[in-house]
């Protein structure tokens, strides 16, 4: 089950099709750094399903720059993971964002690691200001709902996305509300990012 709920939470955030490509904010935003910038985010999920009630799994992820190209940057991620009071370090990895992506899901954040294109709709997009380390930092926010067939599953979510160009990465904050298959919020927040210039 709880590999099913990993699983879960990568899909929410990966496409393959090809349409109208687009700058990737999250690339350019890394662009503006040199390698050892880096980001950490802080991810609550509150889960509602059989046995799994009052559980909230903590996820604290650190992601740093490695190199950029003209076509991708480069990012490492280390990541851990606290449940039921026990604290898990989970292998690190690498992945590449692209210095472009698919206009439809932009607002999506990096949806690169999918194998079918989620289907966004309901997009309303909005200006406001959140604070991070006590710093206000100005993001674009949208809402909308994302729908995404992954290995026979459809997952539908109602999400909220923060994002600046300010900030390594570009992702300030994001609110996932998932209906499908499983009932579940999954809340990640900028908890501290460093910027070599």
């Amino acid at each position: 089950m709880r590999t099913l709920l990993a699983g879960l939470f990568v899909v929410l955030f990966s496409t393959t099709a090809l349409a109208e490509l687009v700058d990737n904010s999250a690339y350019q935003s890394w662009a503006a750094c040199k390698p050892g910038s880096s980001v950490t985010y802080k991810t609550t999920v509150k889960m509602e399903m059989e046995g799994m009630e009052g559980m909230t799994p903590t996820t604290t992820v650190e992601q740093k720059l490695v190199s950029i190209t003209p076509e991708h940057a480069e990012v490492s991620f280390s990541t851990t993971m606290t449940m039921a009071g026990q604290t898990r370090s989970m292998p690190g990895a690498t992945i590449k964002i692209p210095a472009k992506i698919e206009k439809e899901t932009l607002a999506a954040g990096d949806v690169s690691q999918l194998t079918e294109k989620p289907k966004i709709t309901d997009m309303k997009e909005s200006k406001e200001a959140l604070e991070v380390k006590g710093k206000k930092v100005e993001t674009t926010k949208y809402e909308f709902t994302m729908e995404v067939t992954q290995q026979g599953q459809t997952i539908v979510a109602k999400v909220k996305n923060w994002v600046s160009k300010d900030v390594p990465g570009g992702m300030v904050k994001m609110e996932k509300n998932m209906d499908k298959p499983v009932k579940m919020t999954n809340i990640t927040e900028l908890a501290d990012y460093n910027i070599i210039k």
